[in-house]
């Protein structure tokens, strides 16, 4: 019974290889498009670093924690953007207008369908976005 399983779970899988060999899988951007958003929420963090014991056996362990600088900015327009990034941030307040840039990311499908040795797309799914950069339209 061993056997049998070993060959079908091979031959399923060599059977899935042969039907999806012939497809490559690629991620795809768009152009940048453009779309005007709000500064909805500005979050500014100092680094920091925080110290806490650890106890193994009878020894007591310091344990440091560095918590890196953080300059959160929420973008809300069509495709919402929460971004860190200080040279950014610097440039806007909350409540802001805003041009947002942006690319779509794609996953992108090709195949050989008609065997003449070209690849052509067969599919195209937005599996998300890009941010690229931000102005002020005040």
């Amino acid at each position: 019974m061993r056997n049998k399983l070993a060959q079908y779970i091979l031959a399923v899988g060599l059977s899935l290889t042969l039907f999806n060999g012939c497809r490559e899988v690629r991620k795809g951007l768009s152009d940048v498009l453009h779309e005007d958003a709000l500064v909805v929420e500005m979050e500014h963090q100092n680094s920091r670093t925080t110290s806490f014991p650890t106890i193994v056996g009878k020894m007591a362990i310091m344990h440091h924690v560095c918590y890196p600088e953080r300059n959160m900015i929420l973008f809300d327009g069509k495709v919402d953007f929460e971004i860190d990034n200080k040279e950014i941030f610097s440039r806007f307040n909350q409540g802001d207008s805003a041009n947002v840039s942006y690319r779509e990311v794609y996953k992108l499908t090709f195949d050989d369908l008609d065997e003449d040795g070209y690849k052509e797309q067969i599919k195209k799914k937005l599996i998300g976005y890009k941010f690229v950069d931000a102005q002020s339209n005040n």
